[in-house]
């Protein structure tokens, strides 16, 4: 199976899941529980709801996240120029110092180094790795693939209106998502790569390629 072909399985599987979970949260409800029959569940009778409903969850998620980090930044930008302010420090503009935090908190979110193992009780995984004899590697590089291009989608969408609020063109929001993406995907292989080890205050590295 190429990557796009699961790519788009992955995507299946979570629009069939998406669309479960929601119907299984509508039957809860006391007066519209009884009108939704269990024959809805069957979603090869109404593909194109499904797809309508997990493209609406799926861009509100994604945008929603984006904006969020877009706000996070900013807000905080406001107490760090306060904390600067306070001990005589000349601050940033906001928008450069928003800026900067972006640049800051995209690369500690790569620092830590993890492992992602198979969790038994996610159906996603049990049925592309058990049941579909999909490769581990291949199913978390797919996924991690998946969630990287649509993030980059976002955060391009979401900077570019930031850029331009701040009376900037749309395309250096672009621009600077690219960056960070660059700069994120570059310090993430460096760190995967070589991980270093303190053994009585010596320094030793260590080559993680080989596994």
């Amino acid at each position: 199976m190429t990557s796009k072909a699961l790519i788009w399985s992955i995507l299946q599987i979570d629009s069939a899941r998406a669309y479960n979970s929601f119907l299984y949260y509508l039957q809860k409800i006391p007066w519209l529980g009884r009108k939704i029959p269990n024959r809805w569940f069957k979603t090869d009778d109404i593909k194109g709801v499904v797809l309508f409903i997990r493209i609406i969850f799926f861009f509100l998620r994604g945008f929603g996240r984006s904006i969020g980090y877009v706000l996070y930044c900013y807000v905080l930008s406001f107490f760090v120029r306060s904390g600067m302010k306070q001990l005589n420090i000349l601050p940033q503009e906001g928008f450069t110092l928003t800026l900067t935090l972006m640049v800051i908190t995209s690369l500690l979110i790569v620092i830590n180094f993890y492992i992602k193992l198979i969790e038994p009780n996610d159906m996603q995984q049990t049925h592309m790795i058990r049941l579909f004899r999909i490769e581990p590697s291949r199913y978390f590089q797919s996924a991690e693939l998946l969630e990287a291009s649509s993030e980059l989608f976002f955060r391009s969408l979401s900077f570019g209106i930031f850029f331009h609020l701040n009376h900037f063109a749309f395309w250096h929001g672009l621009t600077f998502a690219l960056f960070l993406a660059g700069l994120s995907f570059s310090f993430f292989l460096a760190n995967s790569s070589l991980h270093i080890h303190f053994f009585h205050g010596t320094p030793v590295l260590q080559d993680l390629s080989y596994g």
